[in-house]
């Protein structure tokens, strides 16, 4: 409403006297008439006042909730989000929570335009301004105490993972259990428990602590009869369901425990001699001494005949690791010394070191051999342990022949062959011979009468020369070599269009066919190499590989070949397994690469019975070898003028029905 000015009486002039003032009064109907007069029009004032007062007071109350309501939402959405806090978190934020509401509040009065509007905006809010206080309030004190809580748990926890560490150790898990129970009172305190809860989660904390540290022990070292009697000393503390549980974890390592007590006791009463045999213990005598015991139970009996044999299954797969290391000791050993085992006959030249690494059989085998050259060196004295071999030589025992014909193949050698020496003028000869398998094959219709004649009379000579002790039937390293290239490859290192000879199956490659795995960590004393697409470097690790197969099985060629082809490891258990019959154990694959190298080594050395044959009979070598092309088709045609030399008719061990199944392997057999 306007003010009304009011005038201090220095403010104010004298009246003056007007005309207008003077002039005279319409009092037509005289007082009542100008009251009478005035009444509506005072009404309809006071009407139109009260109005404009009405729709003010209407106007301020609908700002005031919308300011209200606009003022809860956001105390609401601030209290949400504070109420998503908990522990710290909420501690920390209680404090700036209150100061937004607060600030919220300030930021709607001063959005009311008049004192009653503000008045209506404190009275509508004032209820949930004070509700939100209180919840953050009331939030942030939660909020204190799960900090409290949280920190009494990791107490507790702290204070069991220490006593599980001290692998129950008595006074340890008195301090453990002080810990616990003070944790537990903090954490009571800080979420305000009452006593029976206090007493539950008491009870809980230490049962679970009991039931662990049983594991624990059980899992640290698996010592049964320390769990045992921890569980026994503190089962009074333990609910039902963990006592339950516990029984039921301590039941299988006692069986357990109890089988191995019954199982060392049958072990220890049937011991054998340390040395006597290449097995850990006598298993069936063990299994004897417990099916016997009149004392245990059908489970007790059956639990240790499981646990007998796996021991033993255990404890002879050590005992294999630990002999074949053994094995490699004493190969590295043997390389190191250029050792010979055609030489060994002397006591102390295998160190006691070395020895006391092989196995039982090992051992033995190695002390036969000794026995055996010494016997043949006093028989023979110019037998080869009286003399070294050359390494670039062959000495072939009567094993070589066996093969030879007790698979249908024919052999120039004879029980005397082991009797041979090889001359380093004679090596170099029949080691600077052409490759028997690629001189050229000639056409039978092209063979003159004069060729025949002369083929005839180098038979004759073959047959009526004993190549017997000449070092010509004597197969070389290259001898050896030349016949795996052949049967692997058939001496290619590269196919006819060109490619590197590589197998598509396995990926062994060049003539050698050396997988690339194997050359760059061949083993045996072999150089590696990283360059598996340089053929020379291939074929040089596998002839180094095929040399050393021979070294190792003491210049058994069959073994030699089996180690190529079936790999040494295989053939190292088959020859621990069945040592009288270990040739018809291996797969058909490799008894044929056997055989098939053979074969081919027996022509190699039958080529150089043929050129020497040709050089004694005047014939010049480049003739002989084209007689020699002119004889091989008829090998695999069992005709023309390619006859079996009549020595081979001279071997008094073979029977006649042999040497005709021989003859006919001869025939039949067909060589590249």
């Amino acid at each position: 409403m306007p003010r009304v000015p009011q005038y201090q009486p220095h403010q104010a002039g004298p009246v003056e006297t007007t005309p207008a003032r003077l002039r005279p009064t319409d009092n037509s109907f005289g007082i009542a008439g100008g009251i009478a007069a005035g009444l509506p029009r005072l009404a309809q004032a006071l009407q139109d006042h009260g109005a404009r007062q009405d729709e003010e007071l209407r106007r301020d109350d609908a700002y005031a909730r919308d300011l209200a309501l606009g003022l809860q939402r956001d105390i609401g959405s601030l209290t949400r989000d504070f109420a998503g806090l908990s522990g710290k978190a909420a501690a920390d934020a209680g404090a700036e929570a209150k100061a937004r509401i607060l600030a919220l509040e300030s930021a709607a009065l001063d959005q009311a335009s008049n004192p009653r509007m503000r008045t209506m905006l404190e009275n509508l809010s004032a209820g949930p301004l004070a509700q939100a206080l209180d919840l953050v309030a009331a939030h942030s004190r939660r909020g204190l105490r799960q900090m409290g809580g949280e920190a009494a748990r990791g107490e507790r926890d702290l204070a069991i993972e220490g006593a599980l560490a001290a692998h129950a150790d008595p006074a340890a898990m008195a301090q453990a259990r002080r810990q616990v129970i003070e944790a537990n009172a903090r954490l009571a305190e800080a979420e305000e428990w009452d006593e029976a809860r206090f007493g539950e989660e008491n009870a809980r904390t230490l049962s679970d602590m009991h039931t662990r540290m049983v594991r624990a022990v059980l899992d640290d070292g698996g010592d049964i009869d320390l769990a045992g009697a921890y569980f026994e000393a503190n089962r009074d503390e333990m609910a039902a369901r963990d006592i339950a549980l516990t029984e039921a974890t301590l039941r299988g390592p006692r069986e357990l425990a109890e089988s191995a007590r019954v199982v060392d006791e049958a072990i220890a009463a049937g011991a054998i001699e340390a040395g006597d045999t290449d097995t850990a213990f006598d298993l069936a005598g063990t299994i004897r001494h417990i099916k016997a015991r009149p004392d245990l139970s059908e489970a007790q009996r059956q639990n240790a005949l499981a646990q007998a044999r796996k021991h033993h299954s255990v404890a002879q797969a050590a005992l294999s690791d630990k002999h074949e290391a053994g094995r490699k000791a004493f190969e590295r050993w043997a390389e190191q010394v250029d050792f010979d085992r055609a030489l060994y006959v002397q006591d102390g030249e295998v160190p006691e070191s070395i020895r006391a690494q092989l196995s039982p059989p090992a051992l033995a085998a190695l002390d036969q051999l000794r026995d055996e050259n010494r016997a043949r060196m006093e028989e023979n004295p110019i037998h080869p342990t009286n003399k070294k071999t050359p390494k670039s030589g062959t000495i072939l025992d009567a094993n070589f022949k066996s093969y030879l014909t007790g698979h249908g193949l024919y052999s120039y050698l004879n029980q005397n062959t082991n009797r041979l020496q090889q001359s380093n003028e004679e090596m170099n000869r029949t080691q600077a011979l052409p490759d028997p398998f690629k001189i050229p094959v000639a056409q039978q219709d092209s063979i003159s009468e004069n060729e025949s004649r002369t083929i005839s009379s180098i038979l004759m000579r073959i047959s009526q020369t004993d190549y017997r002790n000449s070092s010509i039937i004597i197969p070389t390293d290259q001898d050896l070599i030349l016949a795996t290239r052949h049967t692997e490859s058939e001496n290619r290192d590269y196919k006819e269009n060109g490619n590197r000879n590589i197998n598509e199956r396995s990926g062994a490659r060049f003539a050698m066919q050396v997988l690339p795995e194997t050359a760059r960590n061949p083993g045996y004393g072999a150089t590696p190499t990283n360059q598996i697409n340089n053929p020379s470097e291939m074929n040089r690790v596998g002839s180094e590989l095929l040399l050393a197969f021979r070294n190792r099985h003491n210049g058994d060629l069959a073994k030699m070949w089996a180690d190529f082809n079936h790999g040494s490891g295989n053939v190292n258990r088959i020859l621990r397994n069945h040592r009288d019959d270990w040739f018809e154990q291996l797969p058909t694959e490799t008894k044929n690469y056997i055989i098939e190298n053979l074969q081919r080594l027996d022509e190699i050395i039958y080529y150089r019975i043929f050129l020497d044959a040709s050089q004694r009979e005047g014939i010049s070598h480049t003739s002989a070898e084209r007689l020699w092309s002119l004889g091989r088709p008829s090998l695999a045609k069992a005709s023309g003028p390619w006859v079996i030399p009549e020595t081979f008719n001279m071997d008094p061990t073979l029977k006649d029905e042999e040497k005709r199944r021989i003859l006919q392997e001869w025939r039949n057999r067909k060589l590249r």
